[in-house]
């Protein structure tokens, strides 16, 4: 699968180099550290409802969306971001994030520009390894997995939370994964997985996970494979991350279709097409139209 569907990844990046701090001195942020994704949707809504032009809650609110397939909320918002703070910081980190949205919905274009801005504002720290990390999501987009590696190793460098570190590792794992390396893939996305465990990133440990399960499906270690596909969706409800709920779904599909349960097994991809087709996400469409017509 690793040769015909652009996997969209999702890695949540945040802005201070500790947990304890709370980023921006905003609960939306607050909360996302802490791992409880929808409360921080919630609390971001509430923030804006009282202050319109709170860029913290609007990056925030961009991250969230981004995380549940809504692209294009995730550009108003975290333009929003923009226009309405002069924090260098907050600035980088909404470019970074504006590049991977343009990423995702295949402009590729617009998404270098927003890559090359986030540099611009000189990021340090945690920031400039959202910045690497971003670059490198836009090359893994182009297909230029070994080069994307290369800005993941930098961007590690700069990373001081593991929240954010973990980010970086699954991303890194997943390249290592599309170049077939599967073996390398495994050793990082195991990493990944154990510190997003502990930093309590469920995004991140959703993609580990769903990653490792697949992996395993594909050396045929069935016995493996199930428990890490079913543990990574539940990773995956955990963040609201439509996406990798999709492809846990796609995931199980394969799963079930070589251990001999094809009903089951369509029954898996269509409602990974369900979800799918509900965020545009058209080339996985595609691919699973043409497996599910060779299924039947």
């Amino acid at each position: 699968m690793r040769r015909y569907i652009f996997i969209s990844f999702v890695f949540l990046g945040l802005l201070v180099s500790s947990c304890a701090k709370k980023p921006f001195n905003n609960e939306c942020m607050s909360k996302l550290y802490q791992g409880d994704f929808r409360l921080a949707v919630f609390e971001g809504h509430n923030e804006l409802l009282k202050n319109p032009k709170d860029a913290a809650a609007s990056l925030c609110l961009g991250i969230m969306s981004e995380i549940n397939g809504d692209y294009q909320d995730a550009v108003v918002f975290l333009k929003n971001a923009l226009d309405n703070t002069k924090d260098i910081t907050m600035m980088s980190q909404a470019e970074s994030y504006l590049c991977r949205v343009f990423a995702m919905g295949g402009d590729l274009n617009k998404a270098s520009i927003h890559c090359q801005n986030a540099m611009k504002y000189n990021p340090t720290g945690d920031s400039l390894a959202i910045a690497l990390e971003s670059q490198g999501f836009l090359e893994s987009a182009k297909d230029n997995y070994q080069k994307a590696i290369e800005y993941f190793d930098e961007a590690l460098k700069y990373a001081k939370s593991d929240f954010i570190k973990s980010d970086i590792m699954a991303l890194k794992g997943l390249a290592y994964y599309h170049i077939g390396n599967l073996d390398k893939a495994k050793e990082i996305l195991q990493k990944a997985q154990k510190l997003a465990k502990k930093s309590k990133n469920h995004d991140a440990r959703a993609i580990a996970l769903l990653s490792l399960g697949e992996i395993a499906r594909e050396n045929k270690d069935y016995k493996d494979a199930l428990p890490l596909l079913s543990e990574g969706y539940q990773e995956a409800l955990q963040a609201d991350d439509s996406y990798w709920e999709s492809m846990a779904y796609a995931y199980l599909g394969f799963y079930y279709k070589d251990t001999g349960n094809p009903l089951l097994a369509k029954a898996y991809i269509q409602g990974a097409m369900e979800y799918l087709n509900q965020i545009h996400a058209n080339k996985e469409v595609q691919y699973l139209q043409s497996w599910l017509n060779g299924l039947q």
